[in-house]
């Protein structure tokens, strides 16, 4: 929650800056410097919001598969790395479809959604008009060189 929530927030204040900004028949040079601001702060979020994932994702990945390794001690069955909280898919308590969402979400569903705003953003096709502007490039200095 301590990460979507500022991602609520920022999204609802573009929505409604954004819808401000379409009532606005004439774009006077204030309104262009508020919106290019706007877009500066937003993309400082998000730069923020992905490097806290970065860092948060795999100790929030180990966690929740952790939280579904359990071990037998005498007639209890406890979680291996905290022996103090019981496993919970054994003992039919409600924390055991907390663990399977953990277990679900955090590894397979932080990639899937890097990707989902990789692909939003079109980042192949970034990647590919840069190496073909650089392939471009190598053969304009050969052709260049070759005629020096």
């Amino acid at each position: 929650i301590f990460l979507w929530l500022p991602s609520v927030l920022v999204n609802f204040l573009r929505i409604r800056n954004s819808a401000k900004m379409q009532q606005a028949s004439e774009s006077s040079n204030i309104e262009r410097k508020l919106e290019n601001r706007h877009i500066h702060c937003l993309n400082r979020f998000w730069n923020l919001f992905f490097f806290w994932w970065f860092l948060s994702y795999p100790l929030l990945s180990a966690i929740g598969v952790r939280s579904l390794d359990c071990v037998d001690i005498g007639p209890y069955a406890v979680i291996a790395s905290d022996v103090s909280v019981p496993c919970p898919y054994k003992s039919n308590s409600p924390v055991f479809g907390w663990a399977i969402a953990a277990a679900v979400l955090f590894p397979l569903g932080i990639p899937l959604f890097f990707l989902v705003v990789m692909l939003n953003y079109g980042v192949p096709n970034i990647a590919r008009r840069k190496v073909n502007i650089n392939k471009i490039t190598k053969i304009l200095q050969q052709v260049t060189l070759e005629e020096m």
